[in-house]
C-alpha cells in the first residue's frame, strides 16, 4: 500500500504536464536527444561486504546504470531521468518546464541500507513487536550459575542463525510552481517516505545486563508545503503554509529477559520500551523583502508551528505482573505531547559603495514546550522493586537569538578583508545553566583571482559563558558538582582555515588547505576537557594537453580530546579527588587520492582511472596519577588510589579503492565500456572486530552478534552506451 501511494504521488505530479507536453503538435518538436548506459555486471566478495553495499545494490546480472531524455516540444522542455534501473537503490527522476509559465517536477528514490550479514540472535518474532525465547531457555539460564551464564549465553547466541540486519527507504516526491499572472506565483511540493526493515536497539534489566535486539522500523513521512509569491516593484511577499506528519506502525516492543523465566518481585521474565510515537507539525511562514537605495536589500521572514503527538499511549510503568499492581495507575494515560516553534530571521545587505559591503543578520528561534508535567510517587526500576519516589518530567525548552555582523572591504587592488562579529544567546529550561552567550569575532582575507594565486584565510577567536548554574541539577543526578555539559560548558574557541591554489603556468595548479581548532572548556572539572583538531591537504592537477588530465591530492587529519572522570558510588567516594581519571582520544587520519584521464586513445578509446587510500589510527589512552585538591583551603597534591590502568589496543582501519573505466567510442551513437572496481577493506577494533566477537556475551550481556568485518570486493561492468 505504501508503495502504491508513493507511486501515486509520483503519477499525479507527472500526469498532467505530460497530457500538456503531448498536445503540441509532433511537427513543434525542436530537440530529442539523450542517452543509457546498460550491461552485465558481476561482484565477488571475500569476508563481510555489508559495508561495501551499504547503501547501494552491486548485485550480479543485468544493469540499467543510467538513463536520460531531454526532449523541447511545443515551447515545454522536458528531463527524464533513471539510475540503477530495477535494482533496489534505484531513482526516477521528470522535470518539466514551460518558461515563464510552469515548472514541475517528480523524483521516486529508494535508498537500502544493509547494516550486516553477520548479525545472530536468540530471540524470535512473534507479532510485530514481541521478541520471545523458547521458555526452556529462559528456565535453563535462570538456573545456570553465575560462573557458567557467559558460556551458555555465547553458546545460545552462537547457535542462533545468521540474518541480513537491513533496511529500506522508499522516497516520492513532486510539486510544482505555477506563474499564474506577472509578478503572482505559486509553488507546491510533496514529499511520503517510507521506512521498513529493522534497526539494532538495547534493553536493560538491570545488574549490568543488556540485550539487542532487531527492533522493527514501520516509519512513514509526509512533508507538504506550499506558498505564494508576490512581487511588485521593490517589494517581494511570500506566504506559505509547511506540514510534516510522521506515523510509526511499531511504538513499544516487548523482549524476553534471557535469565529469567518467571515474574518475581525484584526481576522481571520480560520488559517493555517505547519507541517513538505519531507525531505531527503544522505552520505557517511568510516573507517580506524590500530593495532599498545604494543597492540594499531589507529581508524579514517568520514562521510560527505546532508540534503534537498523535494520543501516544502512556506506557505502565513495568512489564512484572509480581509488582504491577503494587505500582499504581500512571498520571495519565496519554503523552499530551505538545510545542510550539517560533522562528525569525532579518537580514540587511548592502553596497554603499564599491568598496564597501555590509551584512548584518538577525535570527530568532523559540521551542515552547508544552507538555504538561508528569507526576508519579512509586517508581519501577528495570521492572524490578516498586520504591516511593517523587518522580516529575521535565519539559525542555529553548530559546535562541543569533546577531551576526560582516563588514567587508575591497580596496583597488587583489584583495579584500572582512571583519565579523556574532552572538549567540540561548535561554534553556530544566538545564544546569539557565542562559549562555557565545560571543566571536573573525577576520576574513581573500585575494582577488590574478591568474596566479587565490588565497582565502579565516580567523575566528569565540568565547561561551553561562550564567545561573544551578549545581543542584547535578547532585539531583547523581552526577559530580564539577561536571560540565559540553553543549552548555563555558569554553573559548580559537579556530583558523586556509584555502589557497597556486597557477604556475597555464592548466596546472597547486592547491593547499588547512584547518586548525582548539577548544578549552575551562571550567570543565569533568566531562569533555578539550577537543582539538588539525588539518591540512596538498594537491596538484593538470591537463599538459587536450587529451591528458591528471591529479593527485594528499590529506592529514588529527583529532585530539580529553575528558576527565571520577571513579566514585554515592558517598564518601563521590569527594575523592584520589579516584580521578581520563580519557586521552586520539584519531589520525591520512589519505591520498589519484586521478588519471587519458583520451582518444587512437582516437577512439577514452580511459579513466581513479584511486583512493584511507588510513585511520585510533588510540584511547587512560590516565591516573596524581591530581591537585582545590577544594582545601590550600592546594593539596593528592596520589592516585586507582590500579595502573590496561592500555587498549589501537585501532586501525585501511580503506583501499581504485577503479578503471575503459571506454571504446564506436562512432558518434554508440559506445562499448568496460569498468572494474576494486574495495579492500581492513580493520583491527577491540569493541566489535572478528577477534571480539567472544565479547559479544560479556557477563549477563547479548549484543546482536555485527562486527566490523575485513572484506575484499571485485566489480566488473561490460557496458554498452547508447546516444541519441
Amino acid at each position: 500500500m505504501r508503495k502504491l501511494t508513493g507511486f501515486l504521488i509520483l503519477a499525479f505530479a507527472l500526469v498532467p504536464m505530460t497530457a500538456n507536453a503531448q498536445t503540441a503538435a509532433a511537427s513543434d518538436t525542436k530537440s530529442n536527444s539523450g542517452w543509457v548506459d546498460f550491461g552485465v555486471r558481476g561482484t565477488s566478495m571475500t569476508g563481510d561486504g555489508a559495508r561495501y553495499e551499504r547503501y547501494r545494490d552491486l548485485g550480479d546480472g543485468l544493469f540499467l546504470e543510467t538513463f536520460r531524455w531531454r526532449a523541447e516540444t511545443g515551447g515545454w522542455f522536458i528531463d527524464m531521468g533513471a539510475d540503477h534501473a530495477g535494482r533496489t537503490d534505484q531513482r526516477y527522476t521528470g522535470r518539466f518546464v514551460r518558461p515563464g509559465q510552469f515548472k514541475g517536477w517528480a523524483t521516486w528514490d529508494q535508498i537500502p541500507m544493509l547494516l550486516s550479514r553477520t548479525t545472530r540472535t536468540p530471540f524470535s518474532k512473534v507479532g510485530a513487536n514481541e521478541f520471545r525465547l523458547d521458555d526452556a531457555i529462559q528456565l535453563q539460564l535462570q538456573s545456570t550459575s553465575s560462573a557458567l551464564r557467559p558460556a551458555a549465553l555465547l553458546t545460545l547466541v552462537n547457535g542462533s542463525p545468521a540474518f541480513e540486519l537491513k533496511s529500506k527507504r522508499h522516497s516520492a516526491e513532486g510539486g510544482f510552481e505555477l506563474l499564474a499572472i506577472k509578478d503572482l506565483s505559486f509553488k507546491m511540493n510533496v514529499k511520503r517516505t517510507t521506512r521498513e526493515g529493522a534497526q539494532p536497539y538495547g534493553m536493560s534489566f538491570g545488574h549490568g545486563q543488556v540485550v539487542e535486539y532487531a527492533a522493527p522500523l514501520d516509519h512513514t513521512l509526509t512533508d507538504f508545503d506550499a506558498s505564494a509569491e508576490l512581487e511588485r516593484g521593490r517589494v517581494l511577499l511570500r506566504a506559505g503554509y509547511a506540514g510534516s506528519w510522521f506515523t510509526n506502525g511499531v511504538t513499544s516492543t516487548l523482549v524476553d529477559n534471557p535469565l529469567r523465566a518467571t515474574d518475581i518481585a525484584g526481576t522481571a521474565s520480560a520488559g517493555r520500551q517505547s519507541l517513538p510515537v505519531s507525531s505531527n507539525r503544522l505552520g505557517v511562514n511568510g516573507m517580506i523583502s524590500i530593495k532599498m537605495p545604494k543597492k540594499s536589500r531589507l529581508t524579514a521572514y517568520a514562521a510560527v508551528s505546532t508540534l503534537k503527538d498523535d494520543n501516544g499511549q502512556v506506557l505502565p510503568q513495568t512489564s512484572n505482573s509480581a509488582v504491577l499492581a503494587l505500582a499504581g495507575p500512571t498520571d495519565r494515560a496519554t503523552i499530551s505531547g505538545e510545542a510550539r516553534t517560533t522562528a525569525m530571521t532579518a537580514s540587511f545587505v548592502s553596497r554603499p559603495s564599491e568598496y564597501v559591503n555590509v551584512n548584518l543578520r538577525y535570527r530568532y528561534f523559540d521551542y515552547d514546550n508544552r507538555i504538561p508535567e508528569y507526576h508519579q510517587t512509586l517508581r519501577v526500576s528495570y521492572d524490578g522493586n516498586v520504591a516511593t519516589r517523587d518522580v516529575h518530567s521535565e519539559p525542555f525548552g529553548v530559546k535562541r537569538q543569533t546577531m551576526e555582523a560582516d563588514l567587508q572591504f575591497t580596496p583597488k587592488g587583489p584583495a579584500s578583508m572582512t571583519f565579523g562579529v556574532s552572538r549567540i544567546e540561548e535561554d534553556r529550561t530544566h538545564r544546569i545553566f539557565e542562559s549562555t552567550v557565545d560571543n566571536a569575532f573573525r577576520i576574513k582575507l581573500d585575494t582577488l583571482s590574478t591568474g596566479l594565486v587565490s588565497v582565502r584565510a579565516t580567523y575566528e577567536y569565540a568565547q561561551k559563558r553561562g550564567e545561573g548554574f544551578d549545581v543542584a541539577i547535578l547532585t539531583g543526578a547523581s552526577e559530580q558538582p564539577g561536571m560540565r555539559h559540553f553543549d552548555l560548558a563555558e569554553r573559548n574557541r580559537n579556530r583558523f582555515t586556509l584555502l589557497g591554489s597556486f597557477m604556475p603556468v597555464v592548466n596546472w595548479a597547486f592547491n593547499v588547505s588547512t584547518a586548525i581548532g582548539r577548544d578549552d572548556y575551562l571550567n570543565s572539572e569533568f566531562g569533555l576537557r578539550d577537543n582539538n583538531h588539525n588539518v591540512y591537504s596538498a594537491g596538484i592537477e593538470g591537463s599538459p594537453s587536450d587529451t591528458f588530465n591528471v591529479g593527485l591530492s594528499y590529506a592529514y587529519e588529527d583529532y585530539n580530546s580529553l575528558q576527565r572522570s571520577r571513579q566514585a558510588n554515592p558517598g564518601a567516594q563521590t569527594l575523592d579527588p584520589s579516584r580521578n581519571w581520563a580519557t586521552d582520544a586520539g584519531d589520525k587520519v591520512h589519505s591520498v587520492m589519484a586521478n588519471m584521464d587519458i583520451l582518444k586513445v587512437a582516437e577512439k578509446l577514452d580511459i579513466f582511472l581513479r584511486y583512493d587510500y584511507n588510513r585511520t589510527r585510533a588510540t584511547y589512552e587512560y590516565i591516573t596519577g596524581a591530581v591537585t585538591d582545590r577544594t582545601l583551603p590550600e592546594e593539596v597534591i593528592v596520589p592516585t588510589t586507582l590500579p595502573q590502568p590496561v592500555a587498549l589496543p589501537e585501532v586501525k582501519s585501511d580503506l583501499t579503492r581504485g577503479s578503471v573505466d575503459a571506454i571504446y567510442n564506436i562512432n558518434k551513437h554508440i559506445s562499448l565500456g568496460v569498468s572494474y572496481w576494486y574495495d579492500k577493506y581492513d580493520v583491527e577494533d577491540f569493541t566489535l572486530d572478528a577477534n571480539a566477537q567472544n565479547a559479544v556475551v560479556t557477563g549477563n550481556n547479548i549484543l546482536l552478534y555485527y562486527t566490523y568485518a575485513p572484506y575484499k570486493a571485485h566489480t566488473t561492468w561490460g557496458r554498452l552506451i547508447v546516444k541519441w
